[in-house]
Order: structure tokens, then C-alpha cells, then sequence
């Protein structure tokens, strides 16, 4: 095989493997309806008997905790109810990194949220479900309005139980060890 051959055929893989990786992020970041990611994102509830829906408190709101167990959005209560505004408070203590560019194409939103800033407000839409994700894709979960029958158990009754600590396997990508370096997306988390 002569030089020109190899560069070609090198060309061509990395066309390809862009190619690959752009269809993914566009899905993760609901662009794309028409393609899908290799891997589901899950929603995890608090415990089986605990998958509940979020009830209209003060005001007529529903208050919701966005939290992370490794790189998993899920919400507390598990479930929303649609067409109720919805005060969405993201737990900083588990949301770190850029993970904290909080994304969520359903619901019109993307927003960075920091300490002293990390209220998401919304209306919650027709019964569905809708992704989250980080900016750069590499957190994912799914937001469920409606029926909390519909969201997927954790695999373990309690998701803080299995959450690795900071800096530590899976959850240490983006900053999670909270020293400011940079995380392992590239985002300098």
C-alpha cells in the first residue's frame, strides 16, 4: 500500500468518527430527533416506593431537587405534573463541574447555575419524557412529567448510597473533586 492509499484511508476513519461523535452529541442535546444515542439515558427515583410526583406546594408551584448520582441527572420527586410551573432547585452538591450547564431542550432551557444562582423555573409540558443533559453531553437523564409509574428505578433503593466520592471513579470527570483542574470532558471544569 503506497502513502497516498494510507492517508486517504486515514482521512476517511477520522471523517467517520467526527461524523459518529457529532450525531451524539447532537441527540444528547435533543437537536437531532431522528438519531439516538447508543445508550438510554435513565431517570432514577429516590426508591421503588418512593417514585412519586411532585404536588403543587405554595403558590401553585412544584417544588423539584435536580440531583446527580455519577454522571445521571434525576429528579426529586421522580415525577412532574404537566402544565404546573415548576421551581427546579439543583443541588450543588452533587451537580458540579460542568455539569452545572444544565440543559434541556424540551423545556427551552440551558442555563449555568452557581452558588446563590441555582434555581431553574418552568412550566412543566404535556406528559412526557424529556432529556437532560450537561452542555457538553456527557451527563444525561431523562425529566418525566406525568405518571411517576413511568420513571425508571434506580438500581439501588438509595442513589446517594452507590454515588462515588468526589474525585473518585466514575463521578470524577468535570471537576467533581472540586479543585477547580480540569475535568476529564475538556470543558476546565
Amino acid at each position: 500500500m503506497d502513502n497516498k492509499a494510507i492517508v486517504v484511508l486515514g482521512a476517511l476513519l477520522v471523517l467517520a468518527l467526527v461524523l459518529v461523535l457529532s450525531a451524539r452529541n447532537m441527540a444528547a442535546l435533543g437537536v437531532a430527533p431522528g438519531v439516538t444515542r447508543a445508550t438510554a439515558p435513565t431517570t432514577l427515583a429516590a426508591s421503588p416506593s418512593a417514585a412519586t410526583t411532585a404536588t403543587a406546594g405554595a403558590g401553585g408551584v412544584q417544588d423539584v431537587t435536580l440531583k446527580m448520582r455519577g454522571t445521571t441527572y434525576y429528579t426529586e420527586p421522580a415525577a412532574l405534573q404537566p402544565g404546573v410551573p415548576v421551581r427546579m432547585t439543583v443541588d450543588l452538591s452533587t451537580v458540579t463541574g460542568c455539569m452545572r450547564d444544565v440543559v434541556m431542550p424540551g423545556f427551552g432551557i440551558r442555563k449555568y447555575v452557581s452558588q446563590g444562582d441555582n434555581v431553574i423555573a418552568f412550566t412543566a409540558p404535556a406528559a412526557g419524557s424529556y432529556p437532560i443533559s450537561c452542555s457538553m453531553g456527557m451527563g444525561r437523564g431523562v425529566i418525566t412529567v406525568g405518571d411517576a409509574a413511568a420513571a425508571v428505578a434506580a438500581p439501588s433503593a438509595d442513589p446517594s448510597a452507590a454515588a462515588p466520592a468526589a474525585g473518585t471513579g466514575y463521578g470524577s470527570a468535570c471537576g467533581a473533586t472540586g479543585t477547580g483542574s480540569a475535568g476529564g470532558c475538556g470543558c476546565g471544569g
